[in-house]
C-alpha cells in the first residue's frame, strides 16, 4: 500500500510539475466570495439610474486626459479636471446601492498617445510637472476614503512605461498613501502582458490585471476551445498570484460583441464605425472566462468592462450592437448566473 501510494504522489507531482501547479500554494488562500463586480463610469451613478446593477462590487471609473502643452510638450492634468473628477465620484459615491465592495479608479488618458502605456516624457522637469499633478489627483481621491465608503484604490491602470522609468515617484507615492491612509486598500491595473513586470505589487493588497489576453483567432470559437486557450494563460497567473502570496482581481475583464472579439481586441475596428455585431463571441467569452477562473481560490474577482447604466433596452442599430457593454444581451444572463451563483 505504501509503495502504490509513492507512485500516486509521484504521479501527482510530475502532473503538477508539468502543469505548473504549486499545490501548497493552492492551499494557502482562503476561497472566499468573489468580488462580483461591475466598471461603472462615475459620472453616469445617480439616484435614478442605479437600479439595474448586477453583484456586489462596483469599480467607479473616473475618465481624465492629461492636457498637453505644445510648447513645452508637457502634460498636466490641470486642476479642473481633477476637481470635476472628485465631483463626479462623490455623486457616485453618494448614490450607489447597498454593496460590498466600492473601488475608484482613475483612468488617463494622453492626447496624441493612442496607447496610455506607452507614455513617457524626455526631460526631468517635464517629468515632475506632471507627476505633480498625478499626485496630486490620486491624493484627492483617497481623501475620499475620509467620508465615503471606499475600500479600494486603483493607483494606476496599464502606465507601463511611466512606471518602468520613474520607480522613486511610484515608491513615493505607495508611501504616502499607506502613511496617510493606512485603512486603504491598494491596487494596480497591469495590462494582460505586463502585469509580471510591475514592480510594486508587495506592497499592494491585490494583484489586479486588465484581462485582454488574446485567446483564439475565430470569428465565433467555442467555449471550450476558449477555456483551452486560457489554461497557460491561468496557469501563469495562478503561478504569480502564489510567488506574490497576492490574489488577483481582474480590474478589466470582458467582450465586446463583435467578430473576433476573443482574439486581439485592441485591432478590432472601433464602436463608432462598426457595423456589425456578435453576441455569441461575446457569451462564449464570459462563460469561458468564468469557468476558467471563477473557482480558483487564488481569485478575488474582477469588475468586468464594462456596464452601461444609460442603457435601457436594446437599440435595433446595428452600430450601437457592437460595444462592450453586456446589458441586455445574451451574455447578461450568464454573468447573472455567476455573480448571483
Amino acid at each position: 500500500m505504501k509503495y502504490l501510494y509513492s507512485i500516486i504522489l509521484t504521479l501527482l507531482m510530475l502532473s503538477c510539475e508539468r502543469d505548473h501547479i504549486d499545490l501548497t500554494c493552492q492551499n494557502s488562500f482562503e476561497n472566499t466570495s468573489k468580488l462580483n463586480g461591475l466598471n461603472i463610469y462615475s459620472a453616469q451613478l445617480n439616484s435614478t439610474n442605479n437600479t439595474n446593477v448586477l453583484g456586489n462590487s462596483i469599480s467607479l471609473v473616473g475618465i481624465l486626459s492629461a492636457s498637453k502643452d505644445y510648447f513645452n510638450h508637457s502634460f498636466e492634468i490641470k486642476d479642473y479636471q481633477i476637481d470635476e473628477s472628485i465631483t463626479n465620484y462623490k455623486q457616485g459615491l453618494e448614490n450607489t446601492l447597498p454593496i460590498t465592495l466600492i473601488m475608484l479608479r482613475p483612468l488617463v488618458d494622453f492626447g496624441g498617445i493612442p496607447y496610455r502605456g506607452d507614455f513617457y516624457l524626455e526631460t526631468e522637469v517635464h517629468w515632475q510637472i506632471f507627476e505633480n499633478s498625478y499626485k496630486k489627483l490620486i491624493l484627492k481621491i483617497a481623501e475620499l476614503s475620509n467620508t465615503h465608503p471606499i475600500d479600494l484604490l486603483c493607483i494606476g491602470t496599464e502606465l507601463r512605461e511611466f512606471v518602468k522609468r520613474r520607480p522613486l515617484f511610484w515608491e513615493s507615492l505607495i508611501e504616502t498613501l499607506k502613511e496617510e491612509y493606512p485603512e486603504l486598500k491598494l491596487i494596480y491595473a497591469a495590462n494582460w502582458d505586463d502585469y509580471e513586470a510591475f514592480p510594486f505589487w508587495e506592497e499592494m493588497d491585490y494583484i489586479g490585471i486588465d484581462s485582454y489576453f488574446p485567446l483564439v483567432n475565430k470569428p465565433t470559437p467555442t467555449v471550450e476551445e476558449l477555456i483551452a486557450a486560457y489554461s497557460p494563460i491561468k496557469n501563469n497567473i495562478r503561478n504569480f498570484s502564489c510567488q506574490h502570496n497576492k490574489k488577483i482581481v481582474f480590474t478589466e475583464y470582458g467582450f465586446r460583441s463583435i467578430d473576433y472579439a476573443a482574439w486581439k481586441s485592441w485591432e478590432l475596428p472601433g464602436t463608432a464605425v462598426a457595423t456589425t455585431y456578435n453576441f455569441a463571441v461575446q457569451s462564449n467569452g464570459y462563460e469561458a472566462f468564468y469557468k476558467s477562473f471563477w473557482d480558483e481560490p487564488w481569485v478575488a474577482g474582477g469588475f468586468l468592462w464594462i456596464w452601461n447604466l444609460f442603457k435601457t433596452e436594446l437599440s435595433t442599430n446595428p452600430m450601437l450592437l457592437n460595444h462592450w457593454d453586456p446589458n441586455f444581451k445574451p451574455a447578461e444572463s450568464i454573468i447573472a448566473h455567476y455573480y448571483n451563483d
